[in-house]
């Protein structure tokens, strides 16, 4: 969505990579640095990188990919939201913090990295926005995924039901 957001405000082939970055890893970032335990996943992820810019490019210099896909883009972009608030609620867990701010961490994971690209186009952020759901989704998500990991339910299930949860 990063770069397809830049060729929508005409932005060039760097602004487009720039703003992938930002959307796909940008909540992890965000996380990791809150956090302040742990690596940072961009950092120690070789593939993390430039998997967002490759992808930045493809999009952004062969649009036709996904021509008149909104329906698709938009199924992918609430299943990484749901994906994300479980993984970013897991790690919080994983270093022991109370259930909210595990919650919270799902949170900013699913959600920060569009946060991050809106605030760079000096835009309002769209999970602020009254008809966006996505914040109240990656909240639901996260939450369901601590109480289940936090009821001893095995981490791959927690994850199913935090992405169906997020995409409901």
């Amino acid at each position: 969505s990063g770069a397809l957001t830049a060729r929508e405000k005409q932005l060039d082939l760097v602004g487009a990579a720039c703003l992938a970055v930002a959307c796909s890893l940008g909540g992890g970032l965000l996380r990791d640095m809150i956090l302040q335990v742990g690596d940072v996943y961009i950092f120690n992820q070789p593939a993390a990188l430039p998997a967002a810019i490759i992808t930045a490019l493809v999009v952004f210099l062969v649009p036709s990919v996904l021509e008149k896909q909104d329906r698709l883009i938009a199924v992918l972009d609430i299943f990484a939201v749901g994906l994300y608030a479980a993984t970013g609620a897991d790690k919080a867990l994983a270093y022991g913090f109370n259930p909210l701010i595990c919650v919270t961490m799902g949170f900013f994971t699913g959600v920060g990295g569009g946060m991050l690209r809106d605030i760079c186009l000096g835009q309002t952020p769209r999970i602020f926005q009254r008809s966006n759901f996505y914040a109240v989704a990656a909240i639901a998500g996260a939450a369901v995924y601590v109480a289940l990991a936090g009821a001893g339910i095995s981490h791959v299930a927690a994850v199913v039901v935090c992405v169906v949860v997020t995409m409901a």
